[in-house]
């Protein structure tokens, strides 16, 4: 594993790209629903936590939503959703990086189920339940709170059902395209930002 800087000119593509791919998954390919958005976004962003690692994850995510806030504005641009998605990539980076084994999870590395790694099924399980329930349920609520003025309550109900849906088919999906990104060449793979 080679150590990159923010400026080297791989990365600066691996993270455009990444960020445009994100931009078009989760703001042009989404489903609007009068009650949430269904987006598969997460695919994106699992992928830049899985290959640049926490700072990456965090800079293409953050990026896509501070650029997709002006370029496909739904509103006010307010930073608090910038912080949940930084957050995101965040977590998507420090559980998912492919060079860093969990040792309580050794076991786990050698048993497959849909041929999925159950170790990295439990790590993106893990990592999707952190960012749906206390970023995207959690935290999103909070911040719509401070727009809209209603109670949290009122806006948390109708979300906990999109939750409980969205984070095993997410666990499920993120986990096969990772598998399927773990296949390529080590060539294409080998970095990390610090």
């Amino acid at each position: 594993m080679k150590k990159q800087n923010y400026f080297n000119a791989k990365t600066i593509v691996y993270i455009a790209l990444l960020v445009a791919m994100t931009m078009t998954i989760s703001r042009l390919l989404s489903i609007k629903t009068p009650i949430t958005k269904l987006t598969f976004g997460f695919i994106t962003v699992g992928v830049s936590g899985y290959l640049l690692g926490p700072v990456g994850g965090m800079i293409v995510n953050a990026l896509n939503d501070f650029i997709g806030a002006h370029l496909f504005p739904i509103g006010a641009y307010f930073p608090g959703f910038t912080l949940s998605a930084t957050l995101s990539g965040l977590t998507y980076g420090l559980l998912l990086y492919r060079k860093k084994p969990w040792p309580k999870l050794g076991k786990l590395e050698n048993k497959f189920i849909l041929n999925i790694n159950v170790a990295l099924l439990v790590r993106v399980f893990i990592s999707v339940t952190i960012i749906e329930i206390f970023y995207h349920l959690l935290l999103n609520t909070y911040w719509l709170t401070i727009l809209q003025g209603k109670g949290m309550i009122a806006l948390l109900a109708p979300r906990v059902v999109k939750y409980l849906f969205t984070i095993p088919i997410n666990t499920i999906v993120l986990s096969l395209v990772i598998t399927g990104i773990s296949k390529l060449p080590n060539k294409l793979l080998d970095m990390e930002i610090q």
